[in-house]
């Protein structure tokens, strides 16, 4: 590589992982030190826009023995029915597990009212009840060795706010797959349409 011009050369190779990136120092017109981003922290490994459905999967093998742990960070732009649940399930070989094994809880508050989901067992994970038409939904759920044969574990947080920012809306919460299961994607649900992006991080080994 070379400064300025970014011409490359066939005297060496640089392996970059998919996804991955980095920053390139240069110490000269024609050598440069690179230094990987997120070596030692997360590593993003797909990121998707959805809308019109009520379902957005992970592609699959998104989970890999590359990583034992991974961060699904969520941004819904929109839900189209008041009252909307946003849950989540597990996939394996392109199709959700929809066994009545989902147990969690969540705690939140809707414009100052105190709510909890819990339905155990389930046949997904609720995460969010998204108060009247509420947008703007961020939210972090953290999955535990999904892709081991064991028991997958949750952890998650969602914050909104409705439609005219007069309500807001904040859950927390966990769960967990109380069957040894090893699964590859996840999938979002939604009670109806549900619109938005994700991004699903690898948190690194060590």
């Amino acid at each position: 590589l070379t400064a300025g011009t970014c011409a490359i050369t066939s005297a060496g190779s640089l392996v970059i992982p998919t996804n991955g990136g980095g920053d390139l120092y240069f110490t000269s017109a024609s050598a440069a030190i690179y230094f990987p981003a997120g070596g030692s922290g997360m590593t993003l490994i797909s990121a998707a826009t959805f809308s019109g459905a009520t379902t957005a999967s992970l592609p699959a093998n998104s989970f890999t023995a590359t990583y034992q742990n991974y961060l699904l960070r969520v941004v819904l732009s929109s839900v189209n029915v008041a009252g909307d649940i946003l849950s989540l399930r597990l996939r394996a070989a392109g199709a959700d597990d929809s066994a009545n094994s989902y147990y969690g809880s969540s705690t939140g508050a809707q414009g100052g009212t105190t709510a909890y989901l819990s339905n155990n067992p389930a046949t997904s994970l609720q995460l969010a009840y998204l108060s009247a038409t509420a947008g703007r939904v961020a939210g972090d759920i953290i999955i535990r060795a999904p892709k081991e044969a064991v028991r997958t574990r949750f952890t998650h947080s969602i914050v909104g706010v409705q439609a005219g920012d007069t309500v807001s809306c904040g859950w927390v919460g966990g769960g967990f797959f109380d069957v040894a299961t090893a699964f590859d994607a996840a999938t979002l649900i939604g009670t109806s349409n549900i619109a938005g992006n994700y991004q699903l991080f690898g948190f690194a080994n060590a």
